[in-house]
């Protein structure tokens, strides 16, 4: 029973949640340390986040995914070298995890629509996602997503880039 939990903890264990991973036929989603040394499950509600994580444009200890969302909330994806995207998802098979009723997820981070869980969590529902970047293309004929290409990227926000992958590195 769920009596003791606010409106937003009730909303939030109904709701549907996502996970990728390049591994298939999980029954459970097992915790994992991540960039910033914590143990968790990450978690989307919202699949196109979920499936952008698939790919890691840079390597560990870093982290570097370049989408946000416009007014409506659909996912733009910012492309800081030419044909980033394509090179990054073309070809690159996934599996989208459905899981339902975490009791225990939160918004850990600033990320928006993204969500961690300190326990494992048993899986409802896999999709197997064959190539990621036509999947993608799919979405953006739809208007949930959108590629902003490198010559749509300002030399104000190049150099700011720049500069933040300075400093982290």
């Amino acid at each position: 029973m769920i009596h003791n939990l606010s409106a937003a903890e009730q909303a939030l264990n109904k709701a549907i949640f996502y996970h990728e991973s390049p591994i298939g036929e999980l029954k459970e989603l097992s915790l994992s340390i991540y960039e910033h040394g914590q143990v968790y499950v990450y978690f989307a509600d919202s699949p196109l986040i979920a499936l952008l994580y698939v790919v890691k444009p840079v390597s560990k200890p870093f982290s570097l995914y370049p989408y946000g969302f416009d007014n409506n909330d659909n996912v733009i994806y910012s492309e800081y070298f030419k044909d980033t995207f394509k090179k990054l998802y073309q070809g690159k098979r996934s599996f989208l995890y459905v899981c339902h009723q975490i009791l225990n997820a939160e918004q850990f981070t600033q990320i928006k629509f993204v969500y961690i869980c300190s326990d494992s969590v048993k899986v409802d529902k896999v999709t197997e996602i064959p190539d990621l970047y036509l999947c993608f293309k799919k979405q953006e004929q739809s208007g949930k997503f959108r590629i902003r290409a490198f010559h749509e990227i300002s030399e104000e926000e190049m150099d700011y880039v720049v500069s933040n992958l300075k400093e982290t590195v």
